[in-house]
């Protein structure tokens, strides 16, 4: 008995090896797809076989996008841009959570798609090509396992949306799953790798309202896929030798909503255990906004130059110190133009004694004085400020016996 089932064993390997070398892959009911070996593909001939019979059976368009991927990703490798975490994003990731995930559409590609409140997409009608959009940050790779959602919010029976795992750069113009070093769900209920060729039917099709979860696992490089939170088997594994950024993908109008734990999930087993991206809050407490500091304030006096004449607190103007006059205008065009200009001057005197700078009381001798005193009285005034009354009074009082003398003198 042990020799039959030690030659069964044998027998098994044999057949392994012998389909590897061919290079024809298990197929889907035998295991999940081995992504390491990715040029493999069954069916006659390799790949090339294949790729070229593909080819001829697709139009013009189909073929033209497929050549001009295939040239863009040989022009652009993974990994051709830095795509590991620095130590910016790993900082915003602890200060924001799961948050500083977000999905940014490649606007030099003009692409057909808008994004709402970071994770909501809205895919135009755009009849030339599809259109798929990547996250800003890659899945971690410190959990066993990381997942996220994908709510299909409105969906045309017309579309098919593709959800899943593909590196960067990627041809925005090419849904995940129909290029190399990518991975898709379709809204029709297949699934691609790599490949358009590739397609194989992994479980019935989507439609409006329906939750697709995608799952990875970094270790063993396996993605699984969940619907409405049922957990399928693994699609594949070994994917895992580059760093993968969830994506999303239309050929058509449609909106959907992403949750990369933000909020709670469709499948119980990821809310559970956790395998959100991220926490959901951040751990790192955000610096304070401007203006709403708390705690000891930060005094700022500012002193004027060890020079400078000027006080930190010039003195105010009094109101009385400077004063305006109106002036009569003979012009009835000025009093138009100030009309028109809605200008209105009001002066009042103020209520009390202007300054005691002038030696006069401009109040009293509004009309003016003629002070007719000898030379060294006003200079003695200028030098203390101010007249004697004594001086003063019967100066101004005989004003008028002086005019009265003289005209009778001249007569």
């Amino acid at each position: 008995m042990s020799t039959f089932l030690f030659l069964l064993l044998l027998f098994v390997v044999c057949v392994i090896i012998l389909r590897r070398r061919r290079g024809i892959m298990l197929r889907d009911h035998d295991g999940p797809i081995d992504m390491s070996r990715e040029d493999l593909v069954e069916g006659e001939g390799g790949f090339e076989g294949v790729e070229s019979r593909w080819l001829e059976s697709v139009g013009e368009t189909e073929r033209r996008t497929y050549l001009r991927a295939k040239q863009y990703q040989l022009q652009y490798p993974p990994n051709s841009t830095p795509t590991d975490i620095t130590l910016s994003q790993f900082l915003s990731i602890q200060e924001k959570g799961v948050s500083a995930w977000s999905f940014e559409p490649d606007f030099e590609a003009l692409s057909s798609l808008l994004v709402h409140a970071r994770t909501e997409i809205t895919f135009l009608p755009d009849p030339s090509s599809a259109t798929s959009v990547q996250s800003n940050l890659p899945l971690p790779k410190l959990n066993e396992v990381y997942y996220w959602e994908v709510k299909m919010f409105d969906l045309p029976t017309t579309t098919n949306v593709a959800v899943g795992l593909a590196t960067k750069p990627y041809p925005s113009f090419r849904l995940p799953g129909l290029n190399r070093f990518s991975v898709g769900y379709h809204s029709s209920g297949d699934k691609s790798h790599n490949y358009p060729f590739t397609a194989a039917s992994c479980g019935s099709g989507l439609k409006e309202g329906d939750v697709l979860g995608v799952g990875y696992r970094p270790r063993t490089g396996a993605v699984f896929f969940t619907k409405n939170g049922r957990k399928m088997e693994d699609a594949y594994v070994a994917f895992n030798n580059y760093n993968l950024f969830p994506t999303v993908g239309a050929d058509g109008p449609c909106s959907v909503h992403v949750n990369f734990g933000q909020s709670g999930f469709v499948f119980i087993e990821a809310n559970v255990k956790k395998w959100g991206l991220a926490p959901s809050s951040g751990t790192l407490a955000p610096p304070p906004p401007y203006g709403s500091e708390r705690g000891p304030e930060l005094a700022i006096q500012v002193h004027p130059p060890p020079e400078s004449p000027m006080s930190p607190d010039p003195p105010t103007p009094d109101v009385s110190d400077i004063h305006l006059q109106a002036m009569a205008s003979s012009s009835n065009s000025t009093a138009d133009t100030l009309s028109a200009a809605n200008v209105a001057v009001v002066l009042e005197a103020p209520e009390h004694a202007p300054p005691a700078y002038s030696p006069l009381d401009a109040y009293t001798y509004s009309e003016g004085v003629q002070l007719d005193l000898p030379a060294e009285i006003i200079a003695a005034a200028l030098e203390r400020g101010t007249l004697p009354p004594t001086v003063l009074a019967p100066s101004l009082s005989t004003r008028s016996d002086r005019h009265r003398s003289r005209r009778s003198g001249r007569s």
